[in-house]
């Protein structure tokens, strides 16, 4: 270091006299240069490599959230060495300028920071970080980026360790932080599957051998390679003390089928025509031009369509066989559109065909984001007009290939093309003078399934779905969709006429991106992905194979009509044995629900119950975890004392004269946490009020509200007082048996009560994590993280058969008999809300229970 510094005293030489001022500058300028080229010292050596290798690794983990959709590795070489080269000049040139202005000693640390600095503010702000969690995480990689700078130059420039002996050292602590990082990992997968492992006794319902089956599929729950356990029904039956089981699914819907299919690929280019390959077919491209307005140059040079000519490209499974099959039309979301979204369904197209349908899945790359080109306007809209234009080429043009039964059609959507999929049905009301809607009239769409769906107004409308079955699944740690929007279409789906049912399944530590293999398991893009807590998820096998089995129920219920398919969403654990593990909340209602109270009118809702001394009854509008409104009326109750009655009678115009009842239903969910938002709002009027008045004007309204309005105020004290003991209970167990006796008061039966807990079960509201630090939860992607917790719906289907096994009575139930239903709360205290209370007619019930 010492001659280093000799050397620069030298060249720092005084200028000669007797030179003119224009000399003189040449000289400064010249022995300036000659400072700034010279290689820097160890410090500062040590600070351009620290600083120079944390911006590559930022770049590094930013290139696969911009693709070119080549290939990873293409990125990787041209963007990677591109921007090494690039960040390279840029950094040498800053060291040189402050090296020439006097700035030597700390040029590349200045240049350093103030890159560094400048890079990870972009890169945050990009991933819609806000300013705060910008600041801190640009802080955080600052102090980390200094700190290593520090020590390396300790090493080399103190210890004159040599270049080969430091990267060593480096490379020894980051083997040491990475072996802490895996074993985090391993332990967070073992709490992961400890916890999983006692959804156990809920799915199975053991009384006896729970615990030792728990372990085994905690074992095997997170193994990759390992089959599905097939268990005998009367195993996996749920027994209550009387011996009553509610009767289980005898078949895997998850295994494959006996039928053999054939894998095609469909595209609108005109080589396929002559390529002689039977694996490919080719179709006619569409004109979208009315509706595509934005189609750019480069879009058209990337896709190699216009919008006069799109093409029509995708995937199809087809069973061999005469037929006719039902088909089924896949429609992906929003995603990178350099990566194939529609390649990200084999596992469901693979076994519906396996099982005697059709499957297409829709290539819409086309529409999605991209970083380059963004992305096009009104892509939902789009979405739903080529779902129909997919379907009208398969009619029109490939009859004699597919054997294709088009009075069984089910439309398939994920995220955006899962509100596309609702939209394609009732396409009139967007785009009636399009030719494509004419193919509604050939064609009937029995189903409508909606993964993790959006639920945006597209030209201020809604899609309304009426005698079509409808299906929503969504995971509770969806870090993209962070409620569930498909409930408000399942609020917006009604029927006229018999043989249709609707249903929403909620699954605990699923995401968004596992259901399509595509997508994986982080729902951000990178660097911001790394942020999201991908260790509390379920695995991507497992979600998909939830899915699998929801799925394929759903379809064979509706394309067969057979009970037992439909049973499957009157209550999940009838494929209990099945699934993976994990927490379910499903709602279900059919052509044969008949509602008594659904709450929807507020005046009503409050004035039909009669409520115990203390109860705390209102009507409320439901809210998901980011305030949305699922466009659901619902009742809340709270009560402070046990065996507390909720009693609904059932008035003279609200019965039926001819209906059979064949199973009482209702609506729950645990509401300890819910924060009424109504609540929040008479708060906010009533300071806004007390700061425009006097003091003598406050206590008046003080008073006037205390008078007007204890409900509320008990309420939030309510909630305040339990909140720490319902936090601690979460944290002990999933869920519990459903604390509740149910009473029936009716004409010709008299009075019976019914103790639910034996049979039901209900779970507690999610509240998972979706970042790894809470703080992040707050302050990135504008709070869309800081959620409250959720209260979800489950829907209890209580055949007749069940009261009448226990208590066995003369004669059947008539609506026309029931005089009220009451619920008696066994528990000391608590909350819960209630929805649609009413009864499914006779024969439409298809859960059983037997000794």
């Amino acid at each position: 270091m010492a001659n280093d510094q000799a050397a620069l005293n030298e060249l720092d030489q005084s200028i000669a006299p007797g030179l003119t001022r224009k000399q003189r500058l040449f000289e400064w300028v010249k022995q300036r240069f000659n400072i700034a080229i010279s290689l820097p010292g160890k410090v500062n050596q040590a600070a351009i490599a620290i600083f120079f290798a944390g911006l590559c690794v930022e770049m590094a983990l930013t290139i696969p959230g911009m693709p070119t959709g080549i290939g990873l590795w293409f990125d990787y070489i041209i963007f990677g060495f591109g921007y090494m080269l690039a960040i390279a000049v840029v950094y040498a040139v800053f060291v040189i300028l402050l090296s020439f202005f006097y700035m030597r000693h700390v040029a590349g640390w200045l240049t350093g920071i103030a890159a560094v600095t400048i890079q990870s503010c972009i890169i945050l702000q990009k991933s819609n970080w806000g300013w705060k969690a910008t600041g801190l995480m640009t802080a955080i990689i600052l102090a980390i980026l200094i700190i290593l700078a520090l020590f390396v130059a300790y090493l080399h420039a103190f210890k004159r360790k040599s270049p080969r002996s430091i990267v060593l050292t480096l490379a020894s602590l980051l083997l040491l932080v990475a072996c802490g990082l895996i074993g985090k990992a391993y332990w967070n997968n073992v709490q992961q599957q400890s916890y999983l492992a006692q959804y156990s006794a809920l799915l199975l319902q053991d009384t006896a051998d729970g615990t030792d089956q728990a372990e085994d599929r905690a074992d095997s729950a997170y193994d990759a390679d390992a089959d599905t356990a097939d268990h005998a029904s009367e195993d996996a039956a749920p027994a209550s003390e009387n011996g009553l089981k509610l009767q289980t699914l005898a078949s895997n819907l998850s295994e494959q089928g006996s039928y053999s299919f054939q894998h095609y690929m469909y595209s609108s280019d005109e080589k396929w025509l002559e390529d002689g390959d039977d694996s490919t077919i080719y179709t006619t491209p569409t004109d979208g031009s009315t509706l595509l307005k934005d189609w750019s140059w480069t879009k058209e040079q990337f896709w190699g369509f216009t919008e006069q000519e799109i093409a029509i490209k995708g995937q199809l499974w087809v069973p061999q066989g005469e037929g006719p099959f039902p088909i089924v039309f896949i429609m992906h979301g929003n995603h990178l559109s350099e990566a194939d979204s529609s390649d990200g369904y084999h596992y469901l197209g693979e076994l519906l065909a396996s099982h005697g349908m059709i499957v297409s899945s829709i290539d819409a790359n086309f529409l999605n984001y991209s970083v380059w080109s963004g992305i096009v306007d009104d892509d939902q809209l789009l979405r739903s007009w080529l779902m129909l234009a997919h379907i009208a080429k398969l009619y029109e043009e490939q009859q004699e290939l597919l054997h294709a039964d088009w009075d069984n059609v089910a439309l398939i959507g994920h995220s955006r093309g899962g509100q596309a999929a609702a939209m394609a049905v009732d396409a009139r009301k967007w785009i009636a003078n399009e030719p494509v809607t004419t193919i509604l009239d050939e064609i009937d769409i029995k189903a409508v399934i909606a993964i993790a769906p959006t639920d945006y107004r597209v030209d201020s409308k809604q899609a309304y779905l009426s005698n079509v079955n409808y299906l929503t699944l969504h995971g509770t740690m969806d870090s993209d969709l962070t409620e569930s929007f498909g409930e408000r279409q399942y609020e917006r789906t009604n029927f006229t006429r018999s043989g249709h049912f609707k249903a929403t399944v909620e699954l605990y530590h699923a995401n968004h991106g596992q259901f399509n293999t595509v997508w994986g398991k982080y729902d951000e893009q990178f660097p911001g992905a790394l942020a999201l807590n991908t260790a509390d998820l379920m695995s991507g096998d497992d979600q998909r194979l939830a899915a699998k089995l929801f799925i394929h129920s759903f379809l064979q219920a509706s394309f067969t009509g057979e009970a037992r398919y439909e049973a499957v969403f009157q209550d999940f654990r009838t494929i209990g044995e099945y699934l993976p593990l994990t927490g379910y909340v499903s709602r279900y209602s059919s052509s044969s629900t008949k509602m008594w109270f659904d709450f929807e009118k507020p005046q009503q809702a409050e004035e039909q119950v009669t409520a115990a001394d203390g109860m705390i009854v209102k009507s409320i509008d439901l809210k998901g975890r980011s305030g949305g409104d699922k466009q659901n009326r619902v009742l809340y109750a709270s009560w402070e004392q046990a065996n507390s009655t909720l009693q609904f009678p059932v008035k003279p115009q609200q019965r039926s004269q001819d209906r059979q009842i064949g199973a009482l239903v209702v609506s729950l969910a645990r509401a300890e946490r819910l924060v009424l938002e109504e609540e929040e709002a008479d708060q906010d009027q009533a300071q806004q009020e007390d700061a425009a008045t006097n003091e003598q004007t406050q206590e008046l309204g003080a008073q006037a509200e205390r008078e007007s309005e204890p409900a509320e105020r008990e309420l939030d004290q309510e909630a305040g007082q339990s909140s720490d003991q319902e936090a601690e209970q979460a944290e002990e167990e999933p869920y519990t048996g459903l604390q509740l006796m149910l009473q029936l008061k009716a004409t010709q039966w008299g009075t019976e009560t019914i103790d639910l807990e034996p049979y039901f079960h209900i779970l507690q509201p999610a509240a998972h994590d979706f970042t790894k630090l809470e703080w992040l939860e707050q302050n990135i992607k504008k709070g869309k993280y800081d959620v409250s917790v959720e209260p979800l719906l489950q829907t209890y289907v209580i055949p007749i058969s069940l009261i009448e096994q226990n208590h066995p009575r003369e004669g059947a139930l008539f609506a026309s008999d029931v005089e009220s239903i009451s619920f008696i709360f066994k528990q000391e205290q608590g909350s819960m809300i209630i929805d649609a209370l009413g009864y499914i007619t006779e024969g439409g019930t298809y859960v059983e229970y037997r000794r």
